[in-house]
């Protein structure tokens, strides 16, 4: 699919210019999405397909459709896989930290003489 926009020189009108396949990554989410809306509706308006007859259809324009909500599909996965590994990051965090007062709980339930007594050992 990508090798195919780019040996056919795809480009995509956005808000502010023309821009080609690569630059869609550096695009967030809400303009992809318009602009997958624009593709939308313009394969809807070129009329209805045959299922017969394959060239009835505009294949750019629905290369660059598919290629747009793929890119939307790997973008919205990467931010889930962000989202999973900051709750992962901060679960791990509240375990080391538990584990660190586990650790010392021992030391805590212990009386003076006996904590002078382990100081003293050290």
């Amino acid at each position: 699919m990508f090798e195919k926009a780019s040996r056919l020189s795809v480009r995509y009108k956005v808000h502010n210019g023309i821009i080609n396949t690569e630059d869609l990554w550096g695009l967030g989410l809400s303009v992809l999405d318009l602009l997958a809306r624009d593709l939308d509706t313009a394969l809807r308006a070129s009329g209805r397909r045959s299922f017969i007859n394959e060239n009835n259809k505009d294949e750019v324009l629905e290369l660059k459709f598919e290629i747009v909500k793929h890119i939307i599909g790997v973008k919205l996965q990467e931010a889930t896989d962000a989202k999973e590994e900051v709750v992962t990051r901060e679960t791990r965090d509240k375990i080391l930290n538990i584990l660190e007062d586990k650790k010392y709980e021992k030391l805590k339930g212990m009386s003076r003489k006996e904590l002078l007594k382990e100081l003293e050992e050290l």
